[in-house]
């Protein structure tokens, strides 16, 4: 057997084998076509890092690119909490409602999945950008406080 179909059949053991583990952690039966039935499922809640800006695609689909800061629960070498920035895109209401409600610093939460996709860079390069593609967003902090006015100025006399 030649050195490159033992790779390749190294491989597909591994494949197999975390396949098997997969299923196992699950609590699923293993076999043949379980692959189908992985989950790619993320729920985020953190931060917006900026304030968020809809752009509408060629068609007319609200679109827009958020980053949440994510802190991690658990402290570095110095003591301090570090934190993750994931990037997350929203569609239609989602996107307009983010828009609408949200600022930066907005305690938000984001149910959707992985994506990867990539292109080509300004060096010819190609780029991957791995992101989270929002099904369901939900606005978590509570609402900014509206100016009150005082009742005395209001009041005729």
């Amino acid at each position: 057997m030649s050195i490159l179909v033992m790779t390749e059949r190294l491989k597909e053991d591994l494949t197999h084998f975390t396949q098997k583990l997969m299923c196992y952690k699950m609590g699923i039966p293993c076999k043949k076509g379980v692959e189908k039935k992985l989950i790619n499922q993320v729920t985020l809640v953190g931060r917006l890092t900026k304030d968020p800006v809809i752009r509408y695609t060629m068609e007319g689909t609200p679109v827009m690119n958020v980053t949440l800061a994510l802190n991690r629960h658990y402290r570095n070498a110095k003591g301090d909490f570090d934190a993750d920035f994931v990037l997350c895109t929203l569609w239609n209401k989602a996107a307009e409602n983010t828009s609408k409600y949200c600022t930066k610093g907005s305690l938000i939460g984001i149910m959707g999945r992985i994506q990867t996709r990539n292109y080509d860079g300004l060096e010819g390069k190609k780029v991957y950008v791995t992101e989270v593609i929002a099904d369901t967003v939900k606005f978590l902090g509570s609402r900014p406080a509206e100016e009150k006015t005082d009742e005395k100025e209001l009041l005729p006399f």
